[in-house]
């Protein structure tokens, strides 16, 4: 089993946790294997933070053997997930989205089915098929701002670029939007996903 991240840091961090796989840094939109070398690709919510998902997905295709399966794992969007919700809105009422991220593509556009079965089907998979996922984001109410400081990617890093008296008032609004959630002090927070699947031809 071999396990690939961008991050050298969460290489490291896989590496030290005495697993029976090998781990190496690698990018899932140019994966270093030749055609046609695995049984099985995972992408484990990953294609959230890519920039060109699609091309992981074509790139899982071509290092799978004929008959291989592929999963990925997704976060639903904001109409089902209160905390993509809430954050954005905070956000936006108090300080500014924009803060010079780099430019990726929608992050739920993959947890609409019929675009994944589209994305799917153009790299070469069939046999699409769905799981839905009931996850519980579990955090006590006076550590959730923490959490989000340290426990998201592209979330985290809005947050930290905003000025102090509105990221300030973004908190307090977070907190309290997610103290509704919450019960003897811990924050319990629907958070439901997909794993989409495919076999190669």
């Amino acid at each position: 089993m071999i396990g690939t991240d961008i991050c050298e840091a969460m290489v490291v961090e896989a590496g030290a946790k005495g697993l029976a796989a090998e781990f190496q840094i690698g990018d899932a939109e140019a994966l270093s294997f030749p055609d046609a070398s695995f049984d099985r690709v995972v992408c484990n919510f990953g294609l959230y933070h890519l920039p060109d998902p699609d091309r992981a997905i074509m790139e899982a295709a071509r290092v799978l053997k004929p008959g291989g399966r592929y999963a990925f794992t997704t976060w639903c969007g904001p109409e089902v997930s209160p905390l993509f919700r809430i954050i954005p809105a905070a956000v936006r009422t108090h300080g500014t989205p924009d803060v010079g991220l780099p430019e990726a593509p929608p992050p739920f556009r993959l947890a609409n089915r019929m675009e994944s079965v589209r994305v799917m089907r153009d790299a070469g998979f069939e046999d699409v098929a769905f799981v839905d996922i009931t996850s519980v984001l579990e955090c006590p109410i006076d550590e959730v701002i923490g959490f989000l400081e340290q426990g998201t990617v592209r979330m985290t890093m809005v947050l930290r670029a905003q000025a102090l008296e509105p990221r300030r008032r973004i908190e307090q609004e977070i907190r309290d939007r997610l103290s509704e959630y919450a019960e003897d002090g811990v924050v319990r927070l629907p958070m439901p996903a997909i794993v989409a699947s495919g076999r190669s031809k």
